[in-house]
């Protein structure tokens, strides 16, 4: 016995090696796909592959050693939880590698808090939250067993690319950085390998066996060889993946795996994600030169024709603010409605106006003015909008915007101090990277910001704080004449010393100010208010309007304008920050963060659920965790799916009289195996049907025997043809068979044949029906 098992250990281990190995590698570059997800991915992608090997060596060796085909992936299981269990809670368990309660209870508390901060985060997470990573890994080994379980279990190759694509298809709905083509290249090439490697023993099974010499021969006495199956199959294989990649380009109906746009798009032709020059140069020229030149013409009945928005600065550098890289994507074109403003909800009452707007011809821009927010834009040409600031670029490099038209509907949404002094905190995909500031920012701002919004008692209070600081109360005077600049040690000096400037150091220094208070805040450039043509209704924007303001974020409403520029310059603030607060109860004043708070905070972070719903990240993390759940269902149904494909297949209608006696005994075969009955091995069918006969009596009996009388009629009597009645007869038989095979199974073995069916993962050699010179010369 121990010879016979280390013979079958010797012969089969490098088949099931290899097979296991590709489809471990294929589900692990597909798993390279999320490295976008955080901010070190190969804390995951490390152990994933650590566990990948020991995956392989379990599941080859075990199926060299024919242990039962429904355990190997239980073998599998206990393998890599070991690992992952000694990876991440070797201190809790017993001499670092078996698991104990307390081991299992901390993998699942981190794997929870992983999970949690993935979907509460924007990607990539911060490194911090270094429990993320644990949540990625069991992903990751999900994705790893079910590729094996279809690929090397069932022998089910294509279903395994469903697991696969589902790990592709997560950077697609979750980050803004899409699939690479590195990565598609790869795994589709492992993929088609792995397709070909199956197919290749599959079609060696064909040939018969030479005893002794380990080869195998075809009809014609040639020798099956798989290089000419494997030469053909990479050759199809780059074909394939070429094509993939080269005709989403020349083919104007879809990004691409490469990204890039169907038409002309901006920037170097990366990707949809684009950088556009800084508008803030031009506001610092033009602001200087004071020439009053016309840029934009409007014709409205709006009553506020303030903050006419260009662009967003969402990226604070620490030596400028600036836009951060653009996702302007086909299906962000503007042809219409837009979509609901980031935080904003929709039941927030308001007012809506309609514009109409032309931009001068001496306007060089390539960012559309409008309001915000906006209903909807009708405007010709290639312009798009961001969905994270909802600023509209024109990406057709070659395309003139002089003279442009365009209609728009605004939407002011009725914005109250108390309801804005009430608002929740931002989720976190607008929360982390809306509060980022440079490690090096000069702690006198944080102070300054502090002791200024020292008595505020909530976000937007502080907000206002800051505003009211910068317009009357804290000295400083409105200048065009200061070097411009928004650096970090100009701001600081703005702040402390020299308070003098214009409209971009107040927005920059507010903003700054706002983010190390734990506020979201970015910067917009625009125009501020237009001047009268002289028409009813009709006003123009000029180079003297262009202006800078800080907007901050709060849930509900989403980016709200404030203004800390001096009123000799814009007049009143918004109103709602005029109005006055309630009285709230003294709350301790803020300190800027210690090491023990900024732990005590991270913890925080991780246990409460994100309070918005608007939370793009998490929403759409949604996705693939619902189709993993159906995937998972799908895994847990194919063995019964494939059992019952494979019936329908042997007892289809049509088929000749060998085919169809082949098929009905390959399904008395599978259902033998199903419910735990012997089946005498290289038995004719007359002594197998005596075998199973002792299972049946009556009706089902006289079934068996027909059946066993039309297969030994096909197989040794002279080619015969089937009529139709007899053709449903001989299914009949079949089915009656296997019905009173099933009835007198116990039940625990029939339930575990309609859930799990053995013969599924056993492979089935049909009886083939004997050449026509092994048939009987006699008459039927």
């Amino acid at each position: 016995m121990r010879a016979a098992r280390a013979d079958d250990l010797g012969r089969l281990l490098p088949d099931s090696l290899g097979t296991t190995t590709i489809a471990m590698l294929t589900a692990w570059f597909a798993l390279w796909s999320w490295r976008g997800l955080v901010q070190h991915p190969q804390h995951f992608l490390g152990p994933a592959l650590a566990a990948g090997v020991l995956l392989v060596v379990a599941g080859s060796v075990a199926r060299a050693l024919r242990v039962p085909a429904a355990l190997v992936p239980l073998v599998e299981l206990v393998v890599v939880g070991l690992f992952v269990n000694h990876h991440y809670a070797a201190a809790a368990s017993w001499h670092g590698l078996a698991p104990t309660r307390g081991s299992l209870a901390s993998l699942v508390d981190t794997a929870v808090a992983g999970a949690q901060a993935i979907n509460k985060y924007t990607s990539p997470v911060p490194a911090r939250y270094d429990e993320s990573y644990l949540f990625l890994l069991c992903c990751s080994l999900g994705i790893m067993l079910a590729v094996d379980l279809l690929a090397c279990g069932l022998r089910r190759v294509p279903l395994a690319g469903l697991p696969i694509l589902l790990a592709l298809t997560i950077p697609i709905s979750i980050l803004d950085s899409g699939l690479t083509w590195p990565v598609f290249v790869i795994t589709a090439l492992l993929y088609l390998l792995l397709l070909s490697t199956e197919q290749s023993r599959r079609v060696l099974a064909w040939g018969r066996s030479v005893a002794g010499s380990g080869r195998r021969w075809d009809s014609l006495d040639q020798q099956a060889n798989s290089s000419a199956i494997r030469s053909a199959a990479l050759r199809i294989g780059l074909l394939a993946t070429a094509g993939a990649l080269v005709l989403p380009i020349l083919v104007p109906v879809t990004d691409g795996v490469f990204g890039q746009p169907g038409g002309s798009g901006v920037g170097n032709g990366s990707g949809d994600s684009v950088v556009i020059a800084n508008p803030i140069v031009d506001l610092r020229r033009d602001l200087v030169q004071k020439k009053h030149v016309p840029l934009v013409y409007a014709q409205t009945s709006d009553p506020d024709t303030s903050y006419l928005r260009l662009a967003v600065l969402d990226d604070y550098t620490g030596n400028d603010w600036r836009p951060s890289p653009r996702h302007l994507p086909t299906r962000n074109r503007v042809d219409g409605a837009m979509p609901q403003p980031p935080g904003l909800l929709r039941s927030i009452p308001g007012s809506t106006a309609s514009w109409s707007l032309r931009l001068a011809p001496s306007f060089d821009t390539r960012w559309l003015p409008t309001p915000y927010p906006v209903r909807s834009v009708q405007v010709g040409g290639d312009w798009r909008y961001d969905a994270r600031t909802l600023d509209i670029v024109d990406t057709d490099p070659g395309s003139s915007v002089a003279d442009t038209t365009y209609r728009l509907i605004a939407f002011h949404p009725r914005l109250d101090a108390v309801r804005l002094d009430d608002a929740l905190s931002a989720p976190g995909n607008v929360q982390d990277p809306m509060t980022s500031v440079p490690s090096n920012l000069p702690p006198v701002i944080a102070r300054t910001a502090l002791r200024v919004t020292r008595k505020a008692q909530s976000p937007y209070a502080r907000a206002v704080a800051l505003q009211d600081w910068f317009r009357h109360g804290g000295g400083f005077t409105y200048s065009t004449a200061r070097r411009p600049g928004s650096g970090m040690s100009e701001l600081a000096a703005f702040i402390t010393n020299d308070k003098v400037g214009f409209c971009e150091q107040f927005a920059a220094a507010m903003a700054v100010m706002g983010r190390t208070l734990g506020i979201p805040s970015r910067v917009a450039v625009g125009f501020l208010h237009p001047q009268p043509t002289g028409t009813r209704g009709n006003w123009v924007y000029t180079t003297d309007d262009l202006h800078a303001w800080p907007e901050m974020y709060f849930s509900g409403y989403g980016w709200v304008v404030f203004d800390p520029t001096p009123a000799v310059r814009t007049g009143a603030p918004p109103a709602y920050t005029r109005q006055q607060l309630p009285a709230h109860p003294p709350t301790p004043a803020l300190r800027p963060p210690t090491p023990k708070t900024q732990k005590a905070v991270k913890q925080e972070k991780v246990s409460q659920p994100a309070t918005h719903a608007g939370s793009s990240t998490g929403s759409a993390l949604w996705l693939p965790v619902g189709a993993g759940v159906l995937l998972l269902l799908l895994l847990a149904c194919s063995p019964r799916l494939v059992r019952d494909s494979r019936r329908r297949g042997w007892l289809r209608p049509g088929q000749d009289a060998p085919g169809l006696a082949a098929g009905a005994w390959a399904e008395l075969h599978a259902t033998a195996v199903d419910l735990g009955l012997p089946w005498p091995a290289q038995r004719t069918a007359r002594e197998t049907g005596r075998a199973l006969a002792r299972h049946l009596d009556g009706a089902d009996r006289t079934a068996l025997e027909a059946l066993v009388g039309f297969v030994e009629r096909a197989r040794y009597a002279r080619p015969f043809g089937l009529d139709g009645a007899e053709e449903q007869s001989v299914i009949a038989h079949a089915e009656a068979t296997v019905s009173g095979l099933a009835a007198a199974a116990s039940p625990a073995r029939r339930r575990v044949a309609a859930v799990w069916p053995p013969s599924v993962f056993r492979r089935h050699q049909q009886s083939p029906a004997p050449a026509p010179e092994n048939r009987a010369e006699v008459g039927v």
